[in-house]
């Protein structure tokens, strides 16, 4: 942290501001989790665990939201969609349902997500 975000004094230590004498100590540990937590995912991408990594992402962007983690997070959500793509091509829709399942409850927002869930819902109900 290189200023207080109370008075957005330039900081010296991490634990007190030395303008407004504010206890930053909290604020540096959750700065310090997200970083750890953006390893985590950095790592779990590595070894192509794209599920636990946008877990670990999700839980870094709501300590400290950083353009590296979302771009990361972007990334890895559009590998899940084309693996999904991939296994609707393949006509393996209960896997496909199985991992949007899971995605949904990281990523609830994502319409893309959203469309193929109802996609595959439309193709199961045709059965």
């Amino acid at each position: 942290m290189e200023r207080c975000p109370c008075c957005n004094a330039r900081l010296r230590s991490v634990s007190l501001c030395p303008r407004c004498r504010s206890d930053l100590s909290h604020a540096a540990a959750a700065e310090r989790g997200a970083r750890d937590y953006l390893f985590r995912a950095i790592r779990h991408c590595q070894e192509n665990n794209a599920e636990l990594g946008l877990q670990s992402l999700a839980h870094a962007q709501s300590l400290k939201k950083t353009p590296l983690a979302a771009a990361l997070g972007d990334f890895l959500l559009d590998r899940q969609r084309r693996e999904i793509s991939q296994l609707l091509a393949q006509k393996q829709l209960l896997p496909a349902k199985k991992r949007l399942y899971k995605l949904a409850k990281i990523a609830p927002g994502d319409e893309q997500l959203r469309l193929l869930n109802d996609f595959v819902d439309y193709q199961l109900a045709c059965r």
